[in-house]
């Protein structure tokens, strides 16, 4: 101390940190003064100056790590796969420290882990059976022909976990039959969706599931279906068409065992169905505009008499408008005589119609026109049934 009262001897000691896990030099100077006036500026020639080396060595301690994760989630797979994790070395912990680290995976089930393999770059490799899943521990070894120092086992080992979860396959079935043909009015149910499974493979294990099918028709053409179509998973295909409804129509049906017709997931191959509803043979009906019809007798041979809508609301089949009932087919009319008379002078007498009517000339046409021929000068009567 002197009159620079702020001042005070040195007693000699250094001190200094250093940073966590850094090594290496540094050099660093060191000034000592004597000044003794009170000013803030001492004089130069009080100073002195030397230089000196601080030296940091590294510490001699076993290689260590510890894992950034401990599982390793997956699914199955129908072929061998490899599966990959990478970046499981937690940074602080790295083999940096020496180059004579390596790992080993140990303590595997092979039946289902047909190879391993750990890096120093912490990536993990794992080879995996087909079909595989469930849980499946390992330990990973750490090996260091240089580690020195304090015992240090406990961090020479890891155990690490393998999860392989059930892939959902795509479910399957097949169809005995890709058209169905009934007649009109019939329901149809039959037993035609075959081998359903939850995958194509049964080896897959996919497990129990919730299996739906679905059905879509295909087609903007007038629905002729009351029920259906739809299909149950025990592979019954059934539909109930609408009363005297035919037609044909096609389906799209698809099993799906996740999500919804309106959302599939999963979904195995769509198949076609081609549905025939055929028509029935149903008796044709129409109406006659008169019940009785007068002419007069003709004074020539033959005369030709034309009745035109004599038959009137024709219809091939059902009472109904195309295409339903049965169209598309050849109708004609018959006419059936149930009586004949033919007056005489002086009383009524019966006989055949072609003594009033030319032969065969009577005839109703499929347009509903009646015609027939008369003979000259014979009047009479004759009823028909049509």
């Amino acid at each position: 101390k002197g009159e620079c009262s702020d001042y005070y001897y040195p007693n000699g000691t250094l001190t200094f940190s250093l940073n966590n896990g850094q090594e290496g030099n540094a050099t660093l100077e060191v000034v000592a003064s004597d000044c003794f006036d009170s000013s803030a500026n001492c004089n130069p020639r009080g100073f002195h100056r030397t230089n000196f080396t601080i030296v940091v060595h590294p510490v001699l301690r076993p290689t260590c790590f510890i894992l950034n994760s401990h599982l390793l989630q997956a699914q199955q797979r129908g072929t061998p796969q490899v599966f990959w994790a990478h970046g499981l070395l937690k940074d602080e912990y790295g083999t940096g420290q020496s180059g004579s680290a390596i790992f080993a995976v140990s303590s595997y089930n092979e039946e289902v882990i047909t190879d391993a393999h750990f890096y120093p770059n912490g990536s993990l490799m794992l080879a995996v059976t087909p079909y595989a899943f469930g849980t499946f521990p390992m330990v990973i070894r750490l090996d260091d022909p240089a580690n020195v120092g304090q015992d240090g086992t406990d961090c020479f080992l890891r155990n690490f976990t393998l999860d392989i979860a059930k892939e959902n396959f795509p479910p399957y079935f097949t169809l005995a039959t890709s058209e169905i043909q009934i007649c009109e009015n019939l329901n149809y149910s039959e037993v035609i969706l075959e081998n359903i499974a939850t995958s194509k493979d049964t080896a897959a294990s996919d497990g129990q599931q919730d299996m739906t099918f679905c059905v879509v028709v295909l087609g903007e053409e007038e629905n002729i279906f009351k029920l259906g179509p739809s299909a149950s998973v025990d592979g019954t295909f059934s539909f109930q068409p609408k009363l005297n409804y035919f037609g044909r129509r096609t389906v799209n049906i698809t099993l799906i065992d996740a999500g919804s017709c309106q959302d599939i997931r999963s979904a195995s191959q769509t198949y076609q169905i081609d549905i025939i509803i055929t028509a029935n043979n149903d008796p044709p009906s129409f109406e006659l505009s008169r019940s009785l019809l007068l002419v007069n007798e003709s004074s020539t041979e033959g005369d030709q008499i034309e009745i035109e809508q004599f038959a009137v609301n024709i219809l091939k089949g059902l009472d109904m408008p195309y295409p339903y009932g049965d169209q598309q087919q050849n109708i004609s009319f018959h006419m059936i005589v149930l009586d004949v008379s033919i007056p005489s002078r002086y009383h009524t007498t019966y006989g055949t119609v072609d003594m009033l009517l030319v032969d065969n000339s009577w005839n109703i046409r499929p347009d509903g026109t009646l015609e027939f021929q008369l003979h000259q000068y014979i009047n009479g009567k004759v009823d028909f049934k049509v």
